[in-house]
């Protein structure tokens, strides 16, 4: 067999057949190279290509996440979050993890360090691919079987351009809480309900972005609800009423002294012709109110979670000695009750300065009690009362003790309360007898007031400028007050008391959202007319831009929940400009209206090319 293969291998060679195979034994090492280059430069240019996208979807998605990557714990969750782009084009093992980096390169305004105007977004790594015939890498050289893929370097670059929203900035949401914001809309939410899912939202957003940015709550009816601490006489709460309105010298009044004052003497039948009227009027009101302590406040100490039962103390605890007193008259007269009977020592009838306010303010309130009477609604003020241009003073708008704050009563009109419409929305709607307050208020008859007093609880107030989520939700526990007897919209208070509120604010932005749904009436449609023609937004921006130096811009917007165009172009023309005015009926308009409000400068997410970044 040997001498067989050895004399064919002879007759191979003389035959010329070799040339060839060896001719193609040399070359089969480089056509397997070409092969490989051909099929794995392919697939190499592929990986390139798929890496690139994932750097550039990664870096898309670390912008849309809102982190500028200046933390630790930032950067790991920004890496992460790109390697599992990578891992979806690429197979994980391919990956040379110190090699993955995801950078954020901050632009700030150079004229206004507290504004950044975009971040762009730099994501880079490499990977290891392998040719598919791995053993060419030993038998060539300058074949790899570790062959680097790095992407082009213009991949993995976003710029994220920074909108309004992202201006760190004050926001007052001046929220109108009239009975009339309980009307179901067509998606079966409640108006309110609508506003306080958006405004949940914003306060989360900032939240996550541990922004700066604060917002406030600023609720109106007529006058603005204010929480205060101290408790009625019945242990209920005391609930506090502000009225931003500056009134004319003539009129101005100490609104916490007379709120609670029974003021019809002028048409009462007693009568004292031995004294003079201021001392006709203080014998008056120190009767009524021992009228009110021993009738009313005497019960309400007897009830107490829904259960009848003597109190530790009476309501003379809250009384002193009458010195006018005169056992001769009959009861009901001038002079016929024993005790002055008070629980806040300040609005005593019988202290001194209080005796001067008497002297002093008499006659206005008997011009006051016959407004009210008048007028359904209002109760408060005439618009004929306002010094209007005396409102609008940085000295009255910008300060804290201009504006009057006293306790509206919880009492009817023919008890003493004389502004009987304001701040209802400031008292609680369920007590805990199932009753609704204040719907019988201020109208309630027979032991209304006497079984509820102590059941008064805080409802709506203001929430000042914060940036605590668990603050701004209080939102949720507030509800308007639908009672359509009483039921009233004062839209100028709730924005000067904005202006007030949001100048408190250290951030560069001001901003004033105005959300009602209905239009004001009777004198106060002619009060809302007035200031708006005297450039009431103009005078409020103006004046915050005075008052605060760290503001650079302040915008103020009405957006109405109701389609009421005459109301709204009333707004647009006098106030707020063809870009401040709005109408959203439902969460998505609303949500999209309050966005756009609060990024007017445009943003956005784009990719760009290494040569347009802008240089750290």
């Amino acid at each position: 067999m040997k001498m067989y293969n050895k004399f064919h291998i002879r007759r191979f060679i003389r035959g010329g057949n070799a040339g060839v195979s060896i001719m193609f034994a040399i070359i089969l090492p480089v056509l397997i190279a070409t092969f490989s280059l051909g099929i794995d430069g392919s697939r190499f240019l592929i990986k390139r290509a798929r890496l690139a996208d994932a750097l550039s979807q990664g870096s898309f998605a670390v912008a849309s996440t809102n982190s500028n990557l200046t933390t630790e714990p930032e950067k790991i969750e920004g890496k992460e979050l790109v390697k599992s782009y990578i891992n979806y084009y690429i197979p994980s093992k391919e990956l040379d993890e110190s090699t993955l980096a995801v950078s954020a390169n901050i632009d700030v305004d150079p004229d206004d360090s507290t504004k950044v105007n975009s971040i762009e977004y730099v994501a880079t790594a490499k990977i290891i691919a392998h040719p598919i015939i791995d053993g060419i890498s030993r038998a060539l050289p300058g074949f790899n079987k570790n062959v680097p893929i790095i992407a082009d370097e213009n991949n993995g670059i976003v710029r994220k351009t920074i909108g309004g929203v992202n201006v760190e900035s004050d926001i007052v949401f001046a929220v109108d809480f009239s009975g009339s914001m309980l009307t179901i809309t067509e998606n079966g939410k409640t108006r309110i309900g609508i506003l306080r899912e958006v405004v949940i939202d914003l306060a989360t957003q900032i939240d996550s972005e541990k922004s700066k940015s604060k917002i406030s709550i600023v609720p109106f009816d007529i006058a603005i609800p204010i929480k205060l601490e101290e408790k009625n006489e019945a242990g209920g709460d005391r609930i506090g009423c502000l009225m931003p309105y500056k009134l004319k010298s003539t009129y101005q009044i100490d609104y916490s002294f007379w709120a609670n004052k029974k003021v019809d003497w002028k048409f009462s039948l007693l009568n004292d012709a031995e004294v003079s009227r201021e001392e006709f009027v203080k014998r008056y009101l120190d009767l009524k109110r021992y009228d009110y302590y021993s009738k009313i406040i005497s019960l309400a100490l007897w009830f107490k979670d829904g259960v009848w039962g003597p109190p530790s103390k009476d309501y003379t605890q809250f009384c002193t000695t009458n010195t006018a007193y005169d056992s001769l008259v009959a009861s009901g007269k001038l002079n016929s009750n024993p005790l002055s009977c008070e629980a806040n020592e300040l609005v005593s009838v019988t202290s001194s300065p209080n005796l001067a306010e008497i002297k002093n303010s008499y006659k206005v309130i008997e011009d006051y009690y016959i407004s009210m009477e008048m007028n359904k609604y209002s109760g408060v003020v005439s618009s004929d009362f306002i010094d209007y241009s005396g409102t609008l003073s940085d000295s009255h708008l910008f300060n804290e003790r201009a504006m009057s704050l006293f306790e509206a009563p919880f009492a009817s009109i023919s008890m003493g309360n004389l502004f009987k419409n304001a701040c209802m929305s400031g008292f609680n709607i369920n007590s805990k007898m199932g009753i609704s307050i204040p719907a019988g208020h201020p109208s309630g008859t027979d032991d209304y007031y006497q079984v509820n007093l102590s059941s008064v609880r805080q409802n709506a107030y203001v929430i000042p400028l914060t940036n605590e989520k668990q603050e701004i939700a209080k939102i949720n526990n507030m509800t308007p007050v639908f009672n359509a007897s009483n039921a009233a919209t004062d839209i100028i208070s709730g924005l000067l008391y904005s202006a007030h509120e949001v100048v408190k604010g250290d951030n560069p932005r001001k901003i004033i959202v105005i959300v009602t749904d209905g239009a004001t009436l009777d004198d106060m449609k002619k009060i809302e007319s007035n200031f708006l023609a005297s450039g009431i937004c103009k005078k409020i921006s103006d004046g915050i831009l005075r008052k605060s130096s760290t503001t650079k811009e302040v915008k103020i917007f009405f957006v109405s929940i109701y389609n009421d165009q005459a109301v709204l172009s009333d707004w647009r023309k006098n106030c707020v400009g063809d870009d401040g005015a709005f109408i959203a009926t439902d969460y998505s308009e609303l949500k999209n209206v309050i966005t756009d409000v609060l990024n007017q400068e445009p943003g956005g997410l784009k990719f760009i090319n290494k040569s347009d970044m802008i240089v750290p």
